[in-house]
């Protein structure tokens, strides 16, 4: 079963409180994210199989419900306010004793909020029990991976020659 990705969130440097209530592993207070979508492409050469280019990082894009943080990421967005984001994943305990575990941490910094979609369901489909959602994009310059059972990370920054 697919677990939530807990993001918690700064904007110039304040806490902005998500609705989640799970007390377990520092997840309370959290924003909880249904899809995280994170690309990065490199440029490389059809023919030599060579780079060809730096690489390029897309908008790493999350979906979560309209909830109390809503105002503080608009406010965020349309501010142009420094971002902070680490995104928490879990999954169930290696051991199977019906736990979770972290796993994995991406945390991302000196970023700033690029886009906003408001997502309602349609009301005429009797079948929807969705909630109304939000798509929010990030942009950065700095981040980081961390795979947290393993004590494996990389981090990455577009201002030490990487192109934005």
């Amino acid at each position: 079963m697919a677990e939530f990705v807990h993001l918690e969130l700064y904007a110039n440097d304040e806490r902005i409180e998500g609705e989640s209530t799970q007390t377990s592993l520092s997840r309370e207070g959290t924003i909880e994210c249904f899809n995280l979508d994170h690309r990065i492409k490199s440029a490389i050469d059809p023919v030599t199989g060579r780079a060809a280019g730096r690489r390029v990082y897309e908008e790493l894009k999350i979906f979560k419900r309209l909830d109390s943080s809503t105002p503080l990421i608009i406010r965020a967005l349309c501010n142009n306010e420094e971002i902070r984001g680490i995104f928490r994943f879990y999954r169930p305990h290696r051991d199977g004793d019906g736990t979770t575990e972290h796993f994995f941490t991406l945390e991302i910094s000196e970023a700033r909020l690029a886009s906003y979609r408001l997502l309602s369901p349609n009301a005429n489909d009797r079948d929807n029990n969705d909630p109304p959602m939000e798509e929010v994009g990030f942009v950065f310059h700095n981040i980081r991976w961390c795979d947290e059972a393993n004590h494996k990370e990389h981090a990455d920054s577009w201002k030490e020659g990487g192109v934005r």
